[in-house]
């Protein structure tokens, strides 16, 4: 996930009649639970009955209850809740509102036409912006597309460092260099005229262009496809690169020649 998303598999208490997986999703701005929910059919081999599942799943919203924010719960319960006189569609509808609870669900989510995947919220949250049926055909299952209201991630901000290089008068800049007396220091040792020749580039830089400091806001990388960069055609001038040296060669434009370093 991304940096400011912060995940966490939570313990949970293990619960014979369904599956569950309990995750905590926090941000600067919100805490979320969320919980996926699988519930075997009952059968004689796992000797499953609808009571127990219901008992089971009411002691976990007891559980969730004394946590306080949002929570978003989703998965196959495997109860036909589009069938009004179904006894376990109605007691697990009745439940899911006694706690506060709403099911966004509506319409067929099985091959067989019945509503068997849920998606549960907070009744008094508005977490849940729109919830769709889908069938991508890989299952006998339809899937459950549902959005979210988030809150955005806070802005990151850093401090940079910067030399005003556009705004220097060339003229003057030029007078700098060729007036400074190191320009002047003639030697035999080229790390003696490299030094000299920075220490003169730096002092006239300081003067015209002196480095300033302030706090940006750190925006998210745009990633461009390639469909949208053909669509913009390679005939667009391309970016100026980052300049490695900013002291030194971004001003080498404005530079006298001195024929003792030729």
């Amino acid at each position: 996930m991304r940096k400011p998303l912060h995940a966490k598999l939570l313990p949970s208490k293990l619960y014979p009649s369904f599956e569950h997986l309990d995750c905590s999703i926090s941000t600067s701005k919100l805490h979320l639970r969320f919980i996926i929910i699988y519930r075997p059919p009952p059968s004689a081999k796992n000797k499953l009955t609808a009571k127990t599942f219901i008992d089971e799943f009411t002691t976990f919203l007891v559980s969730l209850a004394v946590h306080p924010g949002n929570i978003i719960m989703c998965g196959d319960f495997n109860v036909h809740m589009d069938v009004q006189d179904d006894p376990l569609a109605r007691r697990l509808g009745d439940i899911i509102e006694s706690f506060g609870l709403k099911q966004h669900v509506t319409g067929s989510t099985h091959k067989a036409g019945h509503t068997l995947d849920l998606l549960i919220s907070r009744a008094e949250s508005d977490l849940v912006e729109s919830c769709a049926i889908s069938d991508p055909g890989i299952s006998d299952h339809s899937a459950i597309n549902f959005n979210l209201r988030l809150p955005g991630p806070p802005h990151l901000t850093k401090t940079i460092t910067f030399r005003k290089i556009n705004s220097i008068n060339h003229s003057a800049f030029s007078d700098s260099l060729t007036s400074s007396p190191t320009t002047l220091t003639i030697s035999e040792n080229i790390n003696d005229i490299v030094l000299s020749y920075n220490s003169t580039l730096i002092s006239a830089l300081d003067l015209h262009a002196p480095i300033r400091t302030k706090t940006v806001t750190v925006r998210p990388e745009c990633v461009i496809s390639q469909a949208q960069s053909a669509q913009a055609g390679a005939s667009e001038e391309p970016l100026r690169p980052h300049c490695p040296y900013p002291n030194f060669l971004c001003c080498s434009q404005y530079l006298p020649t001195f024929p003792h370093c030729g």
